[in-house]
């Protein structure tokens, strides 16, 4: 892990896929400040766990961006744009 590190001592990780089970336990365990993942990953969910001053960067399903309808990019974009 020293290898990753910033100079502070925190790291940022890129994960794929559905690791969102494992991020508790790497920021708690790994001092990792930031993530960077893929789908599927329910990211109002890892907030929650994670907290706010953790960085979570991650967006729609790139596939459905690129192949989808219409219809199915403008509803998948709405959950990550939608304010609550």
């Amino acid at each position: 892990m020293e290898e990753f590190k910033e100079k502070e001592g925190k790291v940022h990780i890129h994960l794929c896929g559905n690791a969102g089970h494992l991020f508790k336990f790497l920021k708690e365990n790994l001092d990792v400040i930031s993530f960077d993942t893929g789908f599927p990953v329910n990211f109002r969910k890892l907030r929650e766990e994670l907290g706010e001053e953790i960085e979570i960067i991650g967006g729609p399903n790139i596939v459905l961006l690129k192949n989808g309808k219409e219809n199915e990019v403008k509803d998948e974009v709405k959950k990550y744009v939608k304010a609550e």
